[in-house]
C-alpha cells in the first residue's frame, strides 16, 4: 500500500497526480487502521485480567496483608520443613551463605515481576511475560511448566500430609489411604474455593500452624541434651562441620535445589497481583512477605542444625523425638492442608483462565464457569495424587521439582523481564519479538549493575536447573537401588 506508493509514481510518471491522491487516500486509511490496531493493543495491554464486579466471584478482593501472606504461605509451606537438612549436605557456612544469596535474588526477581506488571497488567500468569518475551512458543512452554510445577508442588503437599499421618497414627493403615485422604479433602476444599481472597484469610491460620509447629520443635531441640535421633548406646557425633569437605556433587546439586525450591513461590506473584484490589501496593505487600520468609528460614535453619547436626531430619517435624513429632505435624496439618489445596487451585486457576478468558463465563456462576472449574481442579488432584505415589520420598521431589521448573519462574523469566525493560526503554519496536536482547546490551554502559545482576541470575537459574536435576534423579535412581525408599505407591511407613 503506502511502500508502493513511491514506485508507482516513478513508474506512471503521466498518472502521478491521480497516482498521488489515491496513495494519500490509502496512506489515511492504513495510518487510521495502524492508529486503530495500537488503541487496541494499548487497550488489551492496560485492561486487568479481571474486572471489579459485584456479580459472580470476586476475583479482585486481596488487600494489601492479605497479599503479603499469601506470598509468605506460597514460600513457607513446604519449604522451610527441608531446609535445616540442607546445611548438614552443604556445611554451615556454605548452606547459609547459600540460602541467604537465594533469599535476597528471590526478593530482588518479585520485585521486578511487580514492577513489570504494573506496567503491563494485562499479565495473569508467567506464559503471558514469556510470550512478550519469547512468543507464542515460549507462552505455551511456560504455561505448561506452570500448571506441572504446581501439580508437582501439591504432589508434594499430599505426601507430606501422609508422612503427616503416618507420624501421628504410627503407621495405622497403608500410606496410600493417606495420600488419597489428603487428594479427598483438598478437592473438596479446593473446588468450593475459587478466590484468593478466600484463601488470604485462610492463610492466616494456615501461616501461624506451620510456623508453631516448626517453632515447637526448634525449641524443644534446643532443650534436648541429646539429639533425639541419635542411636542408643553409641558415641554421639553431630558433624557439624563449617564446611562439607568431600561431599559428593549430587548431594551439593539436590542440597541447593531444595533450598532453591523453597523459595519458588515466585511462581504464583503475577497471579497474587492480579487478584490485588489495588496491584499497586504489591512491592510492600512482598517486602512483607519476603521479610517474614527470611528471617523464618534463617533462623530455624540455624537453630535446628546448629544443635543437632546430622541428626535432623526432612521434613523437620521430626527433629525432636517421637512424641514431639505427633504434636508438631498435628498442629501442622492445617497449613499442610493449606499448601495442598492453594497449589492445586494454582494450577487450576491457570488452566481456567486459558480456557474461559475473554469470554462471558470467566467471571459468573454460570454452568460452564462451573464444568470447568471442577474439571481442572479433578485433573490437577489425579495427577498430583500419582506423582506423590510414584515418587515416595520428600527431599528428592522438592528438589526435583525446584530445578526442573522453579528455575524459570524464580530467576530466568525475571531476569528477562529486566533485560526487556532495559531494550524498551529507549526502543520501541513490534516487529520482532527478541528486540529487546540487543538494544538491552546496547544499554549496558548505562545500567552496568543491572545488567550483570540479570545475567548473574540467567546463569545461576542455569546451575541450579541442571545440577539440581542431576542430583535430584540421581539421588532417586540410588534410593530405590539400594532399598532406602520401596516401590511406588507403596503402603510402607514413610514418616
Amino acid at each position: 500500500m503506502t511502500s508502493n506508493e513511491p514506485a508507482s509514481t516513478k513508474i506512471f510518471a503521466s498518472d502521478t497526480k491521480e497516482i498521488a491522491n489515491h496513495g494519500q487516500q490509502n496512506k489515511e486509511s492504513s495510518s487510521s487502521e495502524d492508529n486503530l490496531d495500537a488503541e487496541s493493543l494499548a487497550k488489551t495491554e492496560n485492561s486487568q485480567v479481571f474486572e471489579v464486579s459485584k456479580e459472580g466471584p470476586n476475583f479482585r478482593g486481596v488487600g494489601m496483608y492479605g497479599a503479603a501472606i499469601l506470598i509468605a504461605k506460597s514460600q513457607l509451606g513446604l519449604g522451610v520443613l527441608g531446609l535445616p537438612s540442607t546445611l548438614n549436605a552443604l556445611g554451615f557456612l556454605p548452606g547459609l551463605l547459600s540460602l541467604t544469596c537465594l533469599c535476597l535474588l528471590s526478593t530482588y526477581t518479585g520485585l521486578i515481576i511487580g514492577k513489570f506488571r504494573n506496567k503491563h497488567p494485562h499479565i495473569y500468569c508467567i506464559d503471558d511475560a514469556a510470550y512478550m518475551l519469547f512468543g507464542s512458543v515460549a507462552r505455551e512452554v511456560m504455561g505448561w511448566g506452570f500448571w506441572l510445577f504446581y501439580t508437582l508442588c501439591y504432589g508434594s503437599a499430599l505426601l507430606t500430609i501422609s508422612i503427616a499421618f503416618n507420624s501421628i497414627t504410627e503407621h495405622a493403615v497403608c500410606t496410600v489411604i493417606w495420600v488419597v485422604v489428603g487428594a479427598v479433602v483438598s478437592f473438596i476444599l479446593g473446588a468450593s474455593i475459587r478466590t484468593m481472597r478466600v484463601l488470604s484469610f485462610m492463610g492466616y491460620f494456615a501461616m501461624s500452624s506451620i510456623l508453631l509447629a516448626v517453632w515447637i520443635v526448634a525449641i524443644a531441640c534446643l532443650t534436648q541434651k541429646v539429639p533425639a535421633a541419635a542411636p542408643e548406646g553409641e558415641p554421639i557425633n553431630k558433624m557439624i562441620r563449617v564446611a562439607a569437605s568431600g561431599a559428593r556433587f549430587n548431594t551439593v546439586a539436590s542440597a541447593i535445589a531444595i533450598q532453591f525450591f523453597s523459595l519458588c513461590g515466585t511462581a504464583s506473584f503475577f497471579s497474587i497481583q492480579a487478584e490485588m484490589r489495588d496491584p499497586k501496593q504489591y512491592g510492600r505487600s512482598l517486602l512483607m512477605g519476603q521479610a517474614l520468609v527470611m528471617f523464618n528460614y534463617i533462623v530455624l535453619a540455624i537453630m535446628i542444625y546448629a544443635k543437632i547436626g546430622q541428626y535432623v531430619a526432612s521434613p523437620a517435624l521430626g527433629s525432636a523425638g517421637v512424641l514431639l513429632k505427633k504434636i508438631a505435624y498435628g498442629i501442622a496439618l492445617p497449613g499442610l492442608f493449606w499448601s495442598s489445596f492453594f497449589t492445586a487451585h494454582l494450577a487450576a486457576k491457570y488452566a481456567l483462565i486459558r480456557i474461559l478468558r475473554g469470554t462471558k463465563h470467566l467471571q459468573s456462576n454460570t454452568k460452564i464457569h462451573w464444568i470447568t472449574w471442577l474439571g481442572m481442579i479433578a485433573i490437577v488432584s489425579a495427577a498430583g495424587f500419582i506423582i506423590a505415589g510414584a515418587i515416595p520420598f520428600f527431599n528428592n521431589l522438592v528438589a526435583l521439582t525446584g530445578a526442573l521448573v522453579g528455575t524459570s519462574f524464580t530467576l530466568f523469566i525475571p531476569a528477562c523481564l529486566t533485560l526487556y525493560e532495559l531494550g524498551h526503554h529507549k526502543h520501541h519496536e513490534r516487529d520482532s519479538t527478541l528486540t529487546w536482547i540487543k538494544h538491552s546490551w546496547g544499554e549496558l554502559h548505562h545500567h552496568k549493575f543491572t545488567v550483570v545482576l540479570s545475567i548473574f541470575c540467567i546463569c545461576v537459574a542455569f546451575f541450579i536447573c541442571v545440577g539440581g536435576l542431576y542430583g535430584a534423579i540421581s539421588s532417586t535412581v540410588e534410593a530405590y537401588a539400594n532399598g532406602t525408599v520401596d516401590r511406588a505407591f507403596s503402603c510402607a511407613n514413610n514418616a
